[in-house]
Parts: C-alpha cells; sequence; structure tokens
C-alpha cells in the first residue's frame, strides 16, 4: 500500500518453506498459493515431520488450509481468517531458532505422539531431548 508517498507493508505470509533432515531436527515443508485477490485467499499445503534413528519420517501434521484476508483500517494491513492453524503454529515454517514455539503450539499433537508406537515415541522423545540438549548449550 502507499501513503504518503512511502510504501507501506500490508501482509507477511510465507510463499514457501522446504526444510529436510540433517539439516534440521525437524522435517518442514509448506506452500502457498494465491486462489483470488479480491478477497485475498490464499491455500496453504503443509507439513511437518519428526525422523527416527534409522531416518524414518512420522508425521507431526500433513494438511491444507485455505485463508481468506480481510482489510482492517485502523492497522492499515490484511488480517487472515486462520481457522486450522494458530499464528503461533504458522511460525513454526519460519526458517530460523523457534523450537519452543513450536513444542508449545504443536503440545497436543506431540503429546499424543507420545502415547504412539514405540518408534514414534522414541522419535518424539530424541526430538525433545535435541532441543533440550541445544538450549542447555546456548545457555553455556
Amino acid at each position: 500500500m502507499i501513503a504518503d508517498n512511502k510504501i507501506i507493508p500490508i501482509l507477511n505470509e510465507l510463499e514457501n518453506s522446504n526444510l529436510q533432515y540433517p539439516w534440521h531436527i525437524r522435517v518442514l515443508r509448506l506452500e502457498s498459493k494465491i486462489l483470488k485477490t479480491n478477497p485475498l485467499t490464499i491455500k496453504m499445503v503443509y507439513s511437518q515431520e519428526l525422523p527416527d534413528t534409522a531416518n524414518n519420517l512420522h508425521s507431526i501434521i500433513n494438511d491444507s488450509t485455505v485463508i481468506q484476508y480481510k482489510w482492517n483500517e485502523l492497522g492499515k494491513t490484511l488480517v487472515g481468517d486462520y481457522s486450522k492453524l494458530s499464528k503461533a503454529q504458522m511460525i513454526t515454517w519460519y526458517l530460523q531458532d523457534n523450537e519452543l514455539l513450536f513444542i508449545n503450539s504443536f503440545h497436543s499433537r506431540l503429546r499424543n505422539m507420545l502415547n504412539d508406537s514405540l518408534v514414534i515415541r522414541n522419535a518424539t522423545l530424541d526430538y525433545l531431548n535435541k532441543v533440550k540438549n541445544a538450549i542447555h548449550n546456548k545457555s553455556h
């Protein structure tokens, strides 16, 4: 948007995110596609997985959603209607150090994975242990 001869950003949304094991402790993929421009409607297809010790991947989430954006005059931004994902969950696809946000926003799914088969349970415990060790190493 242009106001007072300045460009003002009105939306910050991921187009594509892809990070694979072994470069990261989680495998994540997200792809966005604009379906309509008025009102702005974007379809996102996304997944996150945890590897086990044999490098087999176990799904945390594998889904898609359609987000429609509405203009917020007060904030001068587009605001998305996130029905399937919260904004916090959405941010976990950003390629940055956000493991604690990921654990907090997907805690129910991770807890369920701890009650799953031994292989999925061990993959989940291994992931949580790696996060704990990384946090511990940063503080020292």
